[in-house]
């Protein structure tokens, strides 16, 4: 009877533990400061790290304590040689003082990327113990139903944003619900639509989620994560093998059908605030971006440079090449650089023939790829590293098709943006999940007795 009790007792803590971490995880996109600010990062960033650190962090490390036995020692190394080298980055970077606070903008500390692996250590551990667990993982998808709906309201004009600003139409889609940004957003269906398609065999409420999805993602118009999104999708059809599953494919289809009327309204938006069409799915000046990090990784590869360097060895290169990688219109008469401070962004003035003259400033400071980001802030063995505990969990997550479809998604994703906070927990979560995907065992064969006799 006592030993029954104790029992229980665990079985109960454990599963405090499990779902406890599924909660501070699916709260974490939603998190915002409702209060009027002109600040995106107060109102969308800065919560979510005191949620990430106060919350989701100590559920993580609550988890790993219970299930760390589950962790085998190849991923304890492989983990720790990339904290080790985010580490090394951090402090022998030119800004060791961004170690524990990240730099502005995205606050990605050391602290965060400890979080990340607390995280994905933990849901290895829980699912390598208990392998019924990987059936309540894919609960996090719910988090799409209250953000498709606002996103809906925004997509509209029905619904401002977060912080007191009454933006509406392209600017509220910029903003992209809660997530801060339409690529962030985009971003995180990419990681959880897997998570949908695999819930439709579960409930029908599953088919609600994917269609909120292909909505939000047809209307978010953000090529780098329907990229993702599109590569996740045929990873859990053809590894699932769920070639007929026609009720999902339609959904998929009626949610970007349903998106349609919201394409047009942004392009009236675009025409009243005077800009085009090209602003919508504008590159964001990556072609800078990335031959700017390329310069840098190849001047010191191996422990990189520490974050916030990147517009810093920007300013090394010729003025005339950056603002041609940028397409801007070089027939100009002169091209002056403007005084600037460390850290500080780059800008020009340019003077044209029978024009005023103009002033052109690149604000940008995260290379939108984040494998280069890891090469440049932490060294090329970071970024190995990082890119390995990718591959390792798509190649290993055939085993569980949505898991390692959203891997994939995620992978996909980081090629073209950076790696945030809003929603990276989520990926490692499943990142974890991937990775401690087995084969299925198979079915023991019956062993007669020994000893036992036949009698004629």
């Amino acid at each position: 009877m006592q030993k029954a009790l104790i029992r229980s007792a665990a079985q109960a803590q454990t599963s405090r533990a499990s779902m406890l971490l599924i909660l501070t995880l699916c709260l974490l996109p939603l998190i915002v400061n409702l209060a009027v600010s002109l600040s995106y990062d107060d109102v969308f960033l800065i919560p979510k790290v005191w949620w990430l650190l106060g919350a989701v962090l100590p559920s993580a490390l609550y988890m790993l304590w219970i299930y760390c036995a589950g962790v085998p020692r190849w991923l304890w190394l492989m983990t720790g040689v990339w904290l080790l080298w985010c580490l090394l980055g951090f402090v022998l970077g030119v800004r060791p003082d961004l170690t524990f606070t990240g730099l502005p903008g995205r606050m990605v500390s050391f602290p965060v990327y400890f979080s990340y692996a607390a995280i994905m250590l933990g849901v290895f551990g829980w699912i390598s113990l208990n392998p019924q667990a990987q059936h309540q993982l894919p609960k996090l998808v719910w988090m799409v139903l209250p953000l498709g709906l606002y996103a809906a309201g925004q997509y509209y004009g029905l619904l401002g944003i977060p912080g007191g600003l009454k933006e509406i139409g392209v600017a509220a889609l910029d903003v992209g619900t809660t997530m801060g940004h339409r690529g962030y957003f985009a971003g995180l269906l990419a990681v959880v639509l897997p998570l949908a398609l695999n819930y439709t065999k579960q409930s029908r409420w599953g088919y609600l989620l994917v269609f909120m999805i292909a909505f939000s993602f047809a209307a978010s118009l953000s090529r780098g994560p329907i990229l993702g999104g599109l590569a996740a999708y045929l990873y859990w059809v053809v590894l699932g093998r769920n070639w007929r599953a026609w009720g999902v494919h339609l959904t998929l289809v009626l949610g970007v059908l349903s998106s349609l009327p919201t394409l047009t309204a942004h392009q009236m938006n675009l025409r009243a605030l005077g800009g085009s069409g090209q602003d919508i799915t504008d590159n964001s000046d990556r072609t800078v971006l990335w031959n700017t990090a390329l310069k840098g990784i190849r001047e010191r590869p191996l422990l990189g440079w520490g974050q916030g360097q990147l517009v810093n060895i920007m300013a090394t290169r010729p003025d005339a090449t950056l603002l041609k990688e940028k397409k801007i219109d070089t027939t100009y008469q002169t091209l002056t650089r403007m005084p600037r401070l460390p850290d500080q962004a780059l800008s020009w003035r340019v003077s044209k023939a029978g024009r005023r003259d103009e002033l052109i400033t690149h604000f940008i400071n995260t290379i939108h790829n984040e494998y280069l980001e890891y090469a440049l802030n932490f060294g090329i063995p970071a970024s190995l590293a990082f890119a390995a505990l990718l591959a390792l969990g798509i190649w290993r997550g055939r085993f569980l098709p949505w898991a390692g479809a959203s891997v994939l998604g995620y992978a996909i994703y980081l090629l073209t943006w950076p790696e945030t906070l809003r929603f990276a927990p989520i990926a490692w979560a499943i990142l974890g999940a991937a990775l401690a995907a087995a084969p299925p065992r198979p079915a023991a064969l019956p062993v007669e007795e020994v000893g036992s006799t036949s009698s004629t």
